[in-house]
């Protein structure tokens, strides 16, 4: 519309979109209408009246005439005292609704005896799981509480971050070493006990289960508190609280340790002791490695071996009969007889059960070789006729064929005719028969075998599936698909008509197929990758390795022939006795090793061979548990490395002399082997291992299978060491206190003569950087340069100069007398690295000629060839320099220059040699009467930016290190330990604060030999039965790989070196935290390394801004006085937070907590005052990364506080009238600090907004929170609140303060106040005002007194032209207070209307329509929010609603007091 009506006309364009409610003409009542036709006006002239006056009736400032009389202390004032604040914790915050619930001897009988070995063996332990590291970055905890012992409320459960972690193995059991960080330590004083006070064993939890029910020889727990006392950040065998240390009995089996021992170190390449980082993990994938489910390759079977007496005199049929029996068990000798004759039997009877055994044959193996690319074929009887096996060499691609056959033994082989008995073969063929089965349903397309160490997969099968009753032949076919691994790359085939098809139903009984020969067995490979560049990879293996013998005949209690016969003679009826139990099997394996990644050409690196056999021995069917540390080559960086591991098969191994070298992993083992292992490509591995080295001889028998075993053992040799190791560096990490200059800053310029004024720095940097005119540098171009300055008495400092390249200006001295054009300019000096024994202030000078100080350099006076010394016109100049003085410095806790100050003295100056030459030393030690002689090989290295200045030093010998035999004795001990001090010269230079350095070496291999049992006896009757993965027995013998591998990989240990910028091998410090460390053994009661957690009593010590220091005596945390220690206030957290350097944002905020510029302390103690008396503790952690400003803000509601900033400070208030002094809430007038009327209100500035219904509703808390007791794993608790007017079904609002909250008051307290304000606060205001005696602050309570004139048509009516009134109801005489509108007016006027009988006299109200005006007066209470100031200087303000009673009393205050008006539900 165009009129101009207001009321109607859209302000919004075509198109637009209007978000809000629409505005609709109401329908006029029928007496507005005949009031319209009395005064003669337009419906939209009264509409526009209407419209006008309920404007003008809004909510506003009242009028001083209307305000009463209230007295408000302050509003006198008139300076100005005007807090610019800002309330962070608003109401609207509060309001916001929170989540709904959840929905919630003469003819006698010889019994040799059976025997049943133990089958009750002690169970090994391990861990099934690890725990996982932090996350690099991750914010350290702040753990802050404080329990209260008499109400028992208070305290946390902590989880403290894993920093470092090793695995170790003890043979039959694991165990784990861990470090954490628990948490910030807190402030300190260098006086009291700072940091977290440790745990009760009884608070220590991994998972759920409590440490302390296991015994005490099972763990040993650290707890550092502190690292400011100390001054060492790194736990010492001193920091043990609960468990033991030291011998292999104890918790933590360190062996003898000093109370200053660090207790957290590992291998590196270096030092077999190092303060490295090690991580554990358990990999996830490829971990079971082995041969198992070993497939018979015409490998013989033989029936169970029982003595078979046949007494003189039995009758014949009998003894015919017994004697078929023996030939069943042992043959005939290859006498092939016809069982009917009878003379043939006595015959055979007369060999008195001679031999080993019958072999009978699978009736499948491996029958062809098709060689690749049409190489032709390959068969036993067509290449290698007459024999019954022959191996094959074979490659990549070349093919197998697998033959399972359906013939039998026939039914009557050893029957007698005419039914005169025998013995039956259906449980030979019935063996037989279930074998071929198995082979066929394993052996499906796709499935990869292991065929000696060739690796196969089937490509195809004749059958679809094999049916012994079908008489029909099974071939499958196998393609090879690496035979690398294999050292023989060969295979075994067997003959089709001897052994596959044997004419005479056997295959031997003498020889034959043995149970070593090539079975296909199923496979897995190990594979191991590092995460991280490492320097040492330790591999934890887990092996269940034996075999069980289940009523197997005792061979080695059985008669000889000659002693059957005997027994026989006199009659003696011999029963042979069974074995059931468990007996040894030796499981091998080998590492390969490749780099991980790809190749320049992107092809991933070739595993290569660490040319070592490892053996796991084992009779017990428990877990084993060993470790391989592979130290990696010195010649590389840390480096990612994959190492693959790979049982090798029996086959393998019959083919090695009994002499080759068996690596035998014993965990249990005193003492550790360490062997070198040269890797193609790689270098050459440092191996170690607990064990012994044993030989392959030892592994091949057991005496159970050999009748009358004998062993008879050679003794033991032991000669001189073979190898030596460097164990730590020396001295050790001592934490001395070490002060090296950090930085410097430039004084004057020096030289021999004051009056020199000129030509100083010229001619100084031409000593040290040459000419400049000869130098290529561009004019106006930089140029650095580092040198080591000495300073006397053993003190240097390396800097690092910056100069620029400067023309000289055209009347300087230089220019033009010695004809010098440019000259070096000095732009800055920067410390590289210093000795000790440098404090803040020392004054230092840099000189070159006369007394230089450059390090080895000349110290005579300058000479002419210097072009700024001659024709100098201030005199002779014989030195120059530099004054400095000292304005920073660094405390070292742990010195550098140890490992190449001493090899400087071993080797000399590396700087003699060119970088990748080596030197060789030879050093002579003597221990006792013992001597060693050993010779060192070092290479020379490039050094950048290193703390001495030196540009080039020595590697680490490493795998250099050689014992010679020439001039070493023997009597050493695998192990000891001997130390190699040397004095460090004054000219070295890498001399800091150590007078002596050096290492501490480990006597490594000994040239040992373990006494070897060799087993005899007078016959075998299965050879390589200790390491072939199946029997001649079958069944009778469960092999541990039957159906799984033997072995799996259970942990990884990597160790990364901690090196400095100077390439020294450095301790990671961890100062200003608590630390506390586990050593822990695998025990029934822990099988995993779950979480660690503890419960704390108390938090970190922060200031304590309560005045009345005895609150915070609680528990076991009295404050004895001390304005340091921990506290449960939030006050004392957020002060912490907002002031400590370390912890909190003080560096950031620049605020110290002994002068906090930036907070209103006077506000924070007064507000401890309130969380005291309202018993609102925190107890809690804060371990997440936050913006701190929002999370106080977040959190101080749940304290009935708001976070304020005021005149650019922070604080923090109670959001509910208190007394200051007590902290109690004030149940008495809330104090008014400003009343607000429209005389200091600037006009049209008021607004006021009413809260919406759905941050009004009624609604039932439902507060979460923690329960906690001493020791104990906390519960979770829930209180439901909800106020006693607000029946029927209300909607829940969830409220959670389970992160600080520890007692039910506290979370009924905080119901109350959300509960309150969402009932009794209904809108907020806003304002400007003058800063004219204004005297506020975020949080004070102002009284704002307004009016309102609502319209209301009842009160409307006309004055026509005569002065008469028409209206609804009559106007009695007097004088009127009206708004009136005339026809044809513009405006809507106000004024005073004298009405006398009925009529108006006044004609300005004649031909009006009037409308009574009826003002109302409000003064309500509000809390100011915030203040601020506008563009034009006037301040704008920000308040809340906080109704009171007619007395002043806060109704918020009298809830959350009250008792009577909460219902609670816990």
């Amino acid at each position: 519309m165009a009129d101009g009506n207001l009321v109607r006309q859209s302000n919004v364009g075509e198109g637009s979109v209007v978000f809000g409610p629409s505005v609709y003409d109401l329908p006029l009542l029928p007496f507005e209408k005949e009031l319209i036709k009395t005064i003669g006006i337009t419906e939209e002239e009264y509409r526009k009246f209407a419209a006008e006056v309920r404007r003008k009736g809004v909510v506003r400032p009242a009028e001083y005439a209307n305000v009463p009389d209230i007295q408000a202390t302050g509003t006198e004032i008139v300076l100005i005292n005007l807090a610019i604040s800002l309330v962070l914790t608003g109401i609207a915050y509060l309001l916001t609704p929170k989540p709904k619930m959840p929905e919630a001897s003469k003819r006698s009988q010889l019994d040799l005896g059976s025997v049943n070995a133990g089958n009750r063996f002690t169970q090994s332990r391990g861990f099934e799981t690890l725990n996982e590291l932090a996350d690099y970055g991750a914010p350290v905890p702040i753990i802050f509480g404080l329990y209260d012992e008499a109400s028992r409320v208070g305290g946390m459960l902590v989880t403290p971050k894993l920093v470092w972690s090793r695995m170790f193995s003890h043979g039959t059991q694991q165990s784990a070493k861990l470090m954490f960080v628990v948490g910030e330590q807190g402030v300190e004083d260098d006086e009291r006990p700072d940091g977290i006070a440790s745990p009760d064993l009884e608070g220590i939890f991994l998972g759920n289960n409590a440490l302390d029910v296991i015994h005490q020889d099972f763990f040993a727990f650290y707890w550092k508190r502190n690292t400011t006392v100390s001054g060492k950040s790194r736990i010492r065998a001193a920091n043990l609280v609960h468990g033991t240390q030291g011998g292999s009995d104890s918790g933590d089996p360190s062996g003898d340790v000093a109370s200053d021992d660090d207790m957290f170190l590992c291998p590196s390449n270096v030092a077999d002791k190092s303060p490295d980082f090690c991580h554990a993990y358990s990999p996830a994938n490829n971990t079971q490695f082995g041969m198992f489910g070993a497939i018979p390759n015409g490998n013989g079977y033989r029936v169970n071996y029982e003595t078979v007496p046949i007494i003189d005199g039995t009758e014949n049929n009998q003894a015919h009969a017994l004697t078929l029996r023996r030939i069943k068990i042992v043959g005939d000798k290859d006498l092939n007889i016809n069982i009917g004759d009878e003379d043939l039997l006595e015959k055979v009877r007369k060999q008195d059960q001679e031999g080993e055994g019958r072999q009978y044959s699978p009736r499948m193996g491996l029958v062809k070789l098709i060689k690749r690319n049409n190489g032709g074929e390959v068969t036993v009887d067509s290449n290698y006729s007459g024999q019954l096996r022959a191996e094959v060499e074979v490659r990549s691609n070349d093919k197998l064929v697998f033959q399972i056959d359906p013939s039998k033994i026939p039914v009557d082989k050893y029957q007698r005719s005419k039914n005169r008995g025998g013995e039956k073969v259906d449980d030979i063929n019935s063996t037989v028969e279930a074998e071929q089965i198995a082979a066929d349903d394993a052996m499906q397309l796709g499935e990869r075998f292991a065929i000696g160490n060739t690796l196969w997969k089937v490509v195809d099968r004749a059958l679809e599936r094999y049916e012994p009753d079908d008489n029909k032949s099974q071939f499958i076919t196998l393609r090879c698909l690496d035979s690398d691994e294999s050292r023989q790359r060969t295979v075994g085939l067997v003959s089709r008509t001897k052994v596959i098809q044997p004419s005479q139903d056997f295959i031997a009984d003498k020889g034959g197929i043995g149970a070593a020969f090539f079975p296909l067995t199923s496979i897995a490979t190990g594979l191991v990758r590092n995460n991280r560049p490492a320097v040492v990879t330790e591999i934890g293996l887990r092996s269940k390795v034996f075999q069980r013998l289940n009523g197997i005949c005792a061979f080695n209690t059985i008669p000889t022939p000659g002693e059957l016969d005997d027994f026989e003679d006199r009659e003696v009826q011999v029963r042979s006795g069974t074995f059931t139990g468990a007996i040894k099997r030796s499981s091998v394996f080998q590492v390969f090793v490749r780099q991980a990644g790809l190749d320049e050409n992107g092809d991933a690196f070739i595993f290569q061979r660490i040319d070592h056999y490892f053996v796991v021995t084992g009779s017990r069917p428990v877990d084993q548990y060993n470790f391989i540390r592979f130290v990696h080559p010195q010649n590389f960086e840390p480096t990612e490395l994959e190492f693959k591991f790979v049982g090798i098969p029996a086959s393998e191994l019959r083919s090695l002399g009994d002499e080759q070298p068996i690596l035998r992993l014993t965990a249990s083992a005193e003492s550790l082997v360490r062997k070198n292992a040269d890797v193609p490509g790689l270098g050459s591995f440092g191996i170690v291992f607990a064990g012994t080295e044993s030989k392959k001889g030892q592994i091949e028998k057991n005496k159970e299978f050999i009748r009358n075993p004998q062993a008879t053992a050679s003794a033991g040799t032991a000669d001189i060491p073979q190898s030596v190791a460097r164990s730590i560096a020396l001295p050790q990490d001592t934490e001395a206190d070490v002060v090296m200059a950090k930085a410097i800053q430039r004084e004057a310029n020096i030289s021999n003569n004051d009056s020199i004024g000129i030509g100083k720095n010229g001619a100084f940097f031409h000593e040290i950087f040459g000419s400049c005119d000869a130098d290529s540098t561009n004019v106006g171009g930089t140029k650095s340069l580092q040198t080591r300055e000495s300073l006397g008495t053993g003190k240097w400092i390396v800097v690092k100069w910056t100069v620029r390249k400067t023309a000289l200006s055209a009347s300087h001295y230089a220019r033009v007398n010695n004809g010098v054009n440019n000259t070096w300019a000095f732009v800055g000096c920067d410390v590289v690295g210093s000795s000790d024994q440098f404090n803040v202030n020392d004054v230092i000078e840099f000189k070159r000629g006369l007394g230089s100080t450059e390090d080895g350099g000349s110290t005579t006076a300058y000479t002419n060839s210097n072009p700024f010394v001659p024709n100098h016109p201030n005199g002779a100049m014989t030195f120059s320099g530099q004054r400095y003085r000292v304005t920073d410095t660094d405390r070292q806790a742990n010195p550098l220059g140890r490992s190449q100050a001493y090899y400087y003295e071993l080797f000399g100056d590396a700087g003699n040699l060119n970088i990748g030459q080596s030197k060789t030393i030879v050093r002579n030690y003597t221990v006792g009467a013992k001597t060693l002689r050993v010779s060192m090989t070092s290479t020379v290295k490039e050094q950048v930016d290193h703390f001495s200045g030196e540009t080039q030093g020595w590697n680490h010998p490493g795998d250099q290190i050689s014992v010679e035999q020439d001039g070493t004795t023997d009597g050493w001990k695998q192990d000891e330990t001997f130390e190699d001090l040397v004095t460090v010269s004054t000219s070295n230079p890498y001399i800091t604060a150590y007078g002596q350095v050096g290492f501490r070496y480990v006597v490594g291999d000994i040239k040992k030999v373990d006494p070897q049992a060799v087993l005899t006896g007078d016959t075998e009757f299965e050879s390589q039965s200790q390491y072939a993965d199946l029997s001649l027995y079958r069944g009778l013998v469960q092999k541990s790989n039957e159906s799984e591998p033997e072995h799996s990989i259970v942990y990884v240990n990597e160790v990364m070196p901690n090196v400095d910028e100077n390439g020294e091998s450095r301790a990671p410090q961890y100062n200003n935290l608590t630390i506390a460390g586990l050593s822990l053994k695998a025990s029934r009661n822990f099988v995993s390394l779950d979480q660690m957690r503890v419960w704390l009593g108390s938090g970190l010590h922060v200031k304590r801004l309560h005045p009345d220091l005895s609150v915070y005596n609680l528990g076991d945390a009295p404050a004895n006085g001390d304005a340091l220690g921990p506290s449960n206030l939030f006050t004392d957290l957020v002060f912490y937070m907002l002031t400590d350097d370390m912890g909190g944002a003080g560096q950031l905020l620049k605020i110290d907590k002994d002068d906090p510029k930036l907070l209103d302390q006077n506000d924070f103690i007064e507000t401890s005052r309130f969380l005291h008396a309202q018993k609102l503790f925190f107890n809690g952690v804060v371990g997440d990364r936050t913006n701190l400003r929002q999370y106080i803000t977040d959190v101080a509601p749940y304290f009935l506080c708001n976070f304020v900033i005021m005149d650019g400070k922070f604080s923090l208030k109670p959001a509910i009238p208190h007394m200051a002094d007590s902290g109690l809430i004030n149940l008495g007038p809330v104090p008014i600090e400003q009343l607000f009327t429209a005389g200091n209100i600037l006009e049209d500035s008021y607004k006021l907004e009413y809260l919406r219904s759905e941050e009004r509703r009624p609604f039932k808390a439902v507060m979460r929170y923690r329960k906690e007791t001493k020791n104990k794993l906390p519960e979770e608790k829930i209180v439901e609140v909800k106020l006693p007017d607000q029946e029927g079904l209300l909607p829940q609002e969830q409220f959670d303060l389970t992160q600080f909250c520890t007692s039910e008051e506290h979370a009924i307290k905080v119901a109350k106040y959300f509960l309150g304000i969402r009932k009794l606060v209904s809108h907020t205001i806003s304002f400007s005002t003058t800063v004219h005696g204004l005297s506020l602050r975020a949080g004070s309570y102002i009284k704002v007194i307004t009016e309102a004139t609502p319209y209301s048509a009842a009160n409307t009516g006309t004055v026509n032209s005569s002065g008469v009134v028409t209206s609804i109801s009559e106007l009695a005489d007097g004088e009127h207070n009206v708004s009136y509108f005339k026809t044809g007016s513009e405006d809507v006027e106000e004024g005073i209307m004298q009405v006398s009988g009925g009529v108006v006299a006044d004609s300005t109200f004649h031909g009006t329509v009037f409308t009574i005006k009826n003002t109302t007066v409000s003064q309500n209470v509000y809390v100011v929010e915030q203040l601020t100031f506008s563009e034009e200087g006037t301040v704008d303000i920000v308040a809340s609603e906080h109704p009171c009673d007619d007395d002043g009393v806060s109704e918020l205050a009298k809830l959350i007091a009250g008792d009577s008006v909460i219902t609670v539900r816990s």
